[in-house]
């Protein structure tokens, strides 16, 4: 661990209610499907200094979407050839992709929370889920976690909108978008051989809102060792807002972490949050 690292650690707090929650989508080692209780996760931080502020960053007043692939700033295609799950990274898009879900096949088996996935569903808005969820839910609001997958949405919300599997891996959970025109995309690498082999699910997108007439540019990715069972990386290689519009964490209903919701927590350029889903901690390096 570096000198420079932040461990935080996660306190659980419990509201009582009965609620089964199917977990037919993975195998576990949890004692019973019936939750008895659904925690309100709460924690405290060991932080020796500050909230960061967001990075500062000029925008421009010109409409991205008019541009050709190679004229977009920040969006570089991928050095070795990837795997594409949504968009082309390539040969740039010829359409929008917005808040869409695609499955990948794992090449080893993924265990977080001492629960095994062999396959992934992976969402534009910056979500990864074991769950198969509805081609029409979204997740394009973020929530603080956990996030009841089947709780009522806030008060005049739509629940497709709002909608976060059961398990959910949230690097950056914000209403996200896949822009026509731009090499954005989502693709996965993988590195090493047996039983070091490494999955780097990648994220080039931009922000679904407007700001200055302009769009915010996101470049982070997502690594799993299959040697390291229950840890998994976000790492962070540009992210004009800092992360100040999104949820980051993970939840394995009703257990749940959260580091950050909009802006409690700030993740700079080159940040590699590493998520230890059994100690229920956060290292940030």
């Amino acid at each position: 661990m570096k000198i420079n690292s932040l461990i935080i650690s996660v306190i659980f707090s419990a509201l009582t209610s009965g609620l089964a929650v199917p977990h037919d989508h993975h195998e576990h080692n949890h004692e019973s499907d019936q939750i008895e209780a659904i925690p309100r996760r709460e924690f405290s931080r060991e932080v020796s200094h500050e909230k960061r502020s967001p990075t500062e960053t000029a925008t421009e007043s010109h409409d991205k979407r008019d541009l050709q692939p190679q004229q977009v700033l920040g969006v570089d295609p991928p050095t070795s050839t990837p795997t594409m799950i949504l968009g082309d990274t390539i040969n740039g898009n010829v359409e929008d992709i917005d808040d869409d879900w695609a499955p990948i096949d794992l090449p080893f088996p993924m265990i977080l929370y001492n629960s095994t996935a062999c396959a992934l569903w992976v969402n534009v808005n910056g979500v990864l889920a074991f769950d198969h969820p509805h081609r029409r839910q979204s997740s394009s609001i973020n929530t603080e976690l956990p996030r009841n997958p089947f709780g009522k949405p806030p008060a005049g919300g739509n629940s497709q909108d709002f909608f976060l599997p059961a398990f959910a891996i949230c690097p950056l959970w914000q209403n996200l978008k896949i822009y026509k025109g731009t090499r954005h995309g989502i693709y996965y690498t993988i590195t090493g051989e047996e039983p070091d082999r490494t999955i780097t699910i990648s994220y080039h997108v931009g922000s679904a809102e407007w700001i200055d007439n302009t769009w915010m540019e996101y470049n982070f990715n997502v690594v799993y060792d299959e040697s390291t069972p229950n840890m998994i990386n976000y790492e962070y290689i540009s992210l004009e807002d800092s992360g100040s519009r999104a949820t980051i964490g993970i939840q394995d209903f009703p257990d749940a972490m959260q580091l950050s919701f909009l802006g409690t927590f700030y993740v700079g350029n080159g940040n590699v949050v590493e998520v230890d889903t059994l100690s229920n901690s956060f290292s940030i390096n």
